[in-house]
C-alpha cells in the first residue's frame, strides 16, 4: 500500500492556538512547559510554527508565545474568531489550556498523518484517539492507496467537531464558529452545522498526542496537579476549585446529568428524526 511521506518532521502550514483566559493562567506553565518538553521541535526545527495564546489581560513570558489579550471577552467562540484573524496558515491545531502532555510526540508520525490530511483535503482531524465506544458515529476511512489507521466521522456524528486535540482547516473553523457559544456548545452546534458540508472530517484510531485533562468544568484534577508539580512546573491557583466540597460535587453531578441526557436521549432522538426525514 502507498505510504504518505513524512518529509522529515517539518510542520508546514500550521498554527497552534491555545484558547484560555486569566482564570486558567495557573495552568499555563504546565501546559507550555510540557508541550515543549514532549514536542521538542517546537523550539527547534519547527520554532517558526506560530503559537497563539488567548488571554484576557495576563501574558505568558515566553518568546515562543504570541499572546492575544481580549479584556472584554464575550464568549469562547468570539475569542476564537479574533484569534483566527492572526492566523496566516491554512490549518490550525487546537490545544486547550488544561491539556498536560504526558508522552513524547512521534513527530514523524504526526507529520505523516498531517500530510495525509492535506493530501485528502480534509477539513478536520482529531489526533487524540477516537473513542470506540461510539462506533455508530464513525466509519473506517476506505482508500486502498493508504495504510493509515484513520476513521471518517459520519455526517450526523455528534462529535464531528470535538475539541479533543485536533487540526482544523482555518477557513472551515472560521465558518463553523458562531458568536456567543462556549467551547462545549460549539462541539455540538458546530457538529450540527458541519452536516451541510461534503468535506472529510477525520479521526485517528491511535493517539498522536497523549495528555492529561487537568480541569473539568473549572475543577482541577488532583492527579494532574501532582503530575505538573512532579515535572517541575509551578502552579499558583488563579480561581480553579481544587478540593471536593459539596458545591463542587453538586456541580459535577449536574454536568454528568446534562451529558447523560444529551448523549442518551437528545442526540439519539435528533438522529432518529434526521434519518426519518432525510
Amino acid at each position: 500500500m502507498m505510504q504518505v511521506a513524512a518529509l522529515g518532521a517539518k510542520l508546514e502550514g500550521l498554527t497552534i492556538i491555545v484558547p484560555s483566559c486569566n482564570k486558567y493562567a495557573c495552568l499555563w506553565d504546565g501546559c507550555f512547559g510540557l508541550l515543549f518538553k514532549h514536542w521538542p521541535s517546537l523550539v527547534g526545527e519547527n520554532k517558526d510554527v506560530k503559537i497563539i495564546l488567548i488571554s484576557n489581560t495576563k501574558e505568558y513570558p515566553d518568546p515562543r508565545i504570541t499572546t492575544l489579550k481580549i479584556k472584554d471577552e464575550q464568549s469562547w467562540s468570539n475569542n476564537m474568531q479574533q484569534a483566527l484573524k492572526l492566523v496566516k496558515t491554512k490549518y490550525v491545531f487546537i490545544w486547550l489550556d488544561d491539556y498536560m502532555m504526558n508522552q513524547d510526540v512521534d513527530e514523524d508520525k504526526f507529520v505523516r498523518f498531517f500530510n495525509f490530511m492535506k493530501e485528502k483535503k480534509a477539513v478536520y482531524m482529531q489526533v487524540f484517539g477516537i473513542d470506540h465506544g461510539r462506533d455508530n458515529a464513525e466509519q473506517q476511512f476506505n482508500d486502498p492507496k493508504f495504510d493509515l489507521p484513520i476513521l471518517e466521522f459520519k455526517k450526523h456524528s455528534p462529535y464531528r467537531t470535538s475539541l479533543q486535540a485536533c487540526i482544523f482547516e482555518t477557513d472551515t473553523l472560521d465558518w463553523l464558529l458562531h458568536p456567543k457559544e462556549s467551547a462545549w456548545a460549539f462541539e455540538l452546534a458546530g457538529s450540527t452545522r458541519s452536516e451541510g458540508m461534503h468535506d472529510l472530517f477525520l479521526g485517528t484510531k491511535e493517539n498522536l498526542v497523549s495528555y492529561y485533562n487537568a480541569a473539568n468544568a473549572g475543577v482541577l484534577s488532583q492527579d494532574a496537579l501532582k503530575y505538573i508539580k512532579e515535572q517541575g512546573f509551578k502552579f499558583e491557583n488563579t480561581g480553579l476549585l481544587m478540593e471536593k466540597p459539596f458545591k463542587v460535587k453538586w456541580k459535577e453531578f449536574k454536568r454528568s446529568v446534562h451529558v447523560s441526557i444529551r448523549d442518551n436521549i437528545r442526540i439519539p432522538i435528533k438522529n432518529a428524526f434526521k434519518k426519518i426525514f432525510s
